[in-house]
């Protein structure tokens, strides 16, 4: 099961148990889009942090992405 955050714009697989049991034929699967549609006021505002890839908590070096 994939859900989609409105905040990220981003689509993930949940962590616990009970989100991935969560089954979209109660509400059917496009129900999260138009209702995000229809009433945009409920949108969660952007989130302003930029995403930085880590490694055990460490921040990547620039130079780390050209040594595919």
């Amino acid at each position: 099961m994939q859900v989609f955050c409105p905040k990220c714009d981003d689509i993930y697989y949940p962590r616990s148990e009970y989100q991935c049991s969560i089954d979209g034929a109660y509400f059917g699967t496009t129900f999260p889009h138009l209702m995000l549609m229809t009433y945009p006021m409920y949108r969660p505002p952007k989130s302003s942090d930029v995403y930085v890839p880590r490694v055990f908590g460490f921040k990547m070096h620039p130079s780390a992405y050209g040594n595919r």
